[in-house]
């Protein structure tokens, strides 16, 4: 929130099993009202490991859901976020 100055907080989820029902969560803390994640490849890299430890291999699919960015910062998301995402599920 730009208005009172405090940080802007990344909360972040992924599945660990097929059915949908157990979660990997992590929390980031970025600059003040930034809504670009700096930090996306550490999240992903480390839902990724953690799917791998409870199942014995990565996932065969991936499914990115993002909210919190206005219209107006679709481009930038693509342009940030997206390489961070491909970077980690290209290794």
């Amino acid at each position: 929130d730009k208005g009172r100055g405090k940080r802007s907080v990344v909360g972040f989820c992924a599945t660990t099993n097929d059915a949908f029902t157990k979660y990997y969560s992590t929390v980031k803390f970025q600059g003040v009202g930034q809504e670009i994640v700096d930090e996306l490849s550490a999240c992903f890299e480390s839902a990724l490991e953690n799917w791998k430890s409870i199942n014995g291999a990565h996932p065969e699919k991936i499914m990115v859901f993002r909210d919190g960015v206005g219209e107006g910062q679709f481009l930038e998301v693509l342009q940030y976020e997206v390489p961070q995402i491909l970077d980690v599920v290209r290794r």
